[in-house]
């Protein structure tokens, strides 16, 4: 039974030792996040054809009553921090209530999200006029 706690805690730290932030993407993260695609948007210059090349179908389209296009491309970014992935160690550890009890322990969050919104709106002859881009953190 020694050896077994023994393993489990060289286990863990190991296991936490060689964990950093694991990450999950959408692709439209990295168009957003791109600085190069967005510099070839220009106010006042850019076709809906050309914003659609460079950045892809957007998430949502509306068309406004005045004719003129609102473009949404939005994603999000999320960080997996080393709380989680130890919490997620934890859970296999054979001692019984260790695991639960280390998850009890308020250490930080587990995870941190970044949302990317791309707003555009486009003039009825397809011409953009306007753009706003917005991060936000969770």
């Amino acid at each position: 039974m020694k050896k077994r706690v023994l393993l489990s805690i060289f286990m863990l730290t190991l296991v936490t030792g060689m964990t950093g932030c694991a990450s999950s993407d959408s692709g439209t993260v990295i168009i957003l996040k791109d600085p190069k695609k967005l510099e070839q948007i220009h106010v006042n210059k850019s076709t809906k054809d050309q914003v659609r090349k460079l950045l892809g179908k957007p998430q949502s389209i509306t068309i406004h009553s005045n004719e003129t296009e609102h473009w949404v491309y939005q994603s999000t970014h999320t960080d997996y921090t080393e709380v989680y992935l130890a919490k997620k160690a934890l859970s296999f550890v054979p001692v019984p209530y260790l695991g639960t009890a280390i998850g009890l322990v308020d250490i930080g969050p587990e995870k941190i999200e970044e949302s990317h919104t791309l707003s555009l709106i486009f003039s009825k002859k397809g011409i953009l006029k306007q753009t706003k881009k917005e991060t936000k953190h969770k």
